[in-house]
């Protein structure tokens, strides 16, 4: 037993001794040599070239320790290994351990990234770097910011910590930590996960990012959240000297917010987004609870839909609440134009000034179309079953139960116009008497108590959005949205006043030329002058 511990203790010696076999050698344009504390160094200055094997250091200074097999490293230091290369002002390099460290400011070229910070070292033998303070890593794609990273040069692997930032053309990621693949293009991010898209002014939140920059799709998990902001310009028109202007009343922020624990999104031709489990919605009037959303960005299109032996979707349009297997809700110009469930679908309105009589309709399929001042027709078909309250001069005037195979219902102000019934209608009237105090009794079977929408203020709760440089809240965000589409308005409106003034100024010196034309004209002096109505006497 003691003669094979031993022999272990003889390979271990000749192993630490084969790892020192290769000593540094330094060469320069002088050489002296001296001891400090007792250790022996060659002080090595001008045109120095450190080599230890394919390692090739080259600085203006040099201080090597003999015995240690290290050195220091002064001036315009340069450590070049095959394709890899490594700037510093001054730094240490360490032969045992076949290593380079700077705190002085380093970058670090490989021809695949090219990677800085404030501090940093490179371990050659197994192609790893550690750099630490405002590092940023660049390759031809993104762009990466973080406190700490190690690069993993052998599988082009990056581990990034601390207030990360990964930018590339459309997207820009922040995370607390943060492992990027270079070569195949795949980003995972922890914790405080946000990703920006520039191009659609959508913000993407949650605690775990997946993101596939080539497949063109990233799925934020745990917790996620969806926020995009859109901008419509309010203003009013005004005349001024025959020359109109348009000047800014107020720049209206439309906020989308979508809570769920599963987004994904899909950069692709399609441009959509997928929200799934325990889904919560808000965007202006409209407000819906479901378990699967899909909103299609380019097409500005909204589809929600009922998963297996889940509950059906829950819709909400300002006093309306609808209910269907799947509903499709469609915008143009940040605002509603058409709602289509299909599917046991229902709904159920409340008039504010009578929110106690609910407006119900239900079908296999329904169509809800707006205009500018909202619900305007309603469109159903299937098994139509409805109970809509009849107003006179705006008071109450009775109910009506109705069937059919299909209804058409026009809406003005709110209130139910015109109700028009197809195929075998069927309908009975309850007079005011019979309704009043009794509408807890004019339900349809299908109905389903009238629920609150999701408040947007508390899924706005938590959430920061952050720009490229500071951190952001959601409402300085607003703010700052508002305030540059209204400075670029103000602008474009001071260039047309300075234009209506110089013409002003123009009309003005036209007027004085008139009167002083028509002066010389009654002037004794020029009374007898032949060119006295030339225009050209003027001066």
């Amino acid at each position: 037993m003691r003669r094979a511990l031993f022999l272990w203790s003889l390979l271990l010696a000749a192993l630490a001794t084969a790892a020192r076999a290769q000593p540094i050698t330094v060469t320069g344009e002088t050489l002296k040599g001296t001891t400090l504390d007792g250790e022996a160094i060659r002080e090595v200055i001008g045109d120095v070239v450190l080599t230890q094997g394919d390692v090739v250091v080259t600085c203006d200074k040099a201080i090597h320790f003999l015995d240690r097999n290290d050195a220091r490293l002064v001036g315009d230091v340069v450590a070049v290994q095959r394709n890899l290369t490594i700037r510093t002002p001054e730094g240490f390099y360490y032969g045992d351990e076949r290593r380079a460290y700077s705190n002085a400011g380093v970058e670090l070229d490989d021809k695949k990234v090219v990677l800085t910070a404030e501090e940093g070292e490179y371990f050659f033998d197994d192609k790893i770097a550690i750099f630490v303070d405002s590092v940023r890593l660049y390759d031809t794609a993104t762009t990466l910011d973080a406190a700490r990273l190690l690069y993993y040069r052998g599988d082009d692997r990056a581990v990034a910590t601390g207030d990360v930032r990964a930018r590339d053309s459309v997207n820009t990621i922040f995370a607390d930590s943060l492992i990027h693949f270079r070569q195949s293009q795949v980003t995972y991010g922890y914790f405080n996960v946000q990703i920006q898209n520039r191009e659609d002014d959508v913000f993407i939140l949650g605690e775990r990012l997946e993101d596939y920059r080539r497949q063109k799709y990233s799925v934020m998990r745990i917790n996620a959240a969806l926020v995009q902001l859109d901008s419509t310009v309010v203003a009013d028109t005004i005349r001024a000297d025959s020359a109109s202007a348009t000047v800014v009343d107020s720049v209206k922020v439309d906020t989308l917010v979508i809570r769920a624990e599963k987004l994904e999104a899909f950069r692709d031709s399609t441009n959509r987004y997928v929200a799934e489990d325990s889904v919560r919605m808000r965007r202006t009037d409209f407000a819906s609870r479901n378990d699967r959303a899909v909103f299609y960005r380019s097409e500005d299109r909204i589809l929600v839909v009922k998963l297996e032996e889940r509950e059906q979707p829950i819709m909400w349009y300002e006093t309306a609440q609808l209910l269907g297997d799947s509903v499709v809700v469609e915008l143009r110009e940040n605002q509603i134009r058409r709602i289509d469930a299909v599917g046991d679908a229902m709904t159920a309105s409340r008039p504010p000034d009578y929110p106690q009589r609910l407006d119900q309709i239900s079908g296999e399929e329904m169509t809800m179309r707006f205009g500018d001042d909202g619900l305007e027709r309603v469109e159903v078909s299937g098994e139509v079953k409805s109970i809509y309250y009849i107003y006179e001069d705006g008071a109450p005037n009775g109910v009506v139960k109705a069937t059919a195979s299909s209804a058409a219902i026009l809406v003005e102000e709110g209130l139910v116009s015109v109700v028009k019934l197809y195929g075998d209608p069927d309908s009975e009237y309850h007079p005011e008497r019979l309704a009043r105090g009794a509408e807890r009794t004019f339900l349809l079977p299908t109905f389903e108590e009238y629920r609150e929408p999701p408040d947007k203020d508390r899924l706005l709760e938590g959430i920061v959005l952050r720009e490229p440089d500071a951190p952001l809240t959601l409402d300085r965000a607003v703010a700052e949205e508002e305030e540059r589409r209204a400075q670029e308005l103000r602008k474009r409106n001071e260039e047309l006043r300075e234009l209506q003034e110089r013409k002003r100024r123009e009309d003005e010196r036209g007027d004085r030329r008139d009167d002083k034309r028509g002066d010389r004209r009654e002037d004794p002096r020029f009374r007898d002058d032949p060119r006295r109505d030339d225009p050209r006497r003027d001066d």
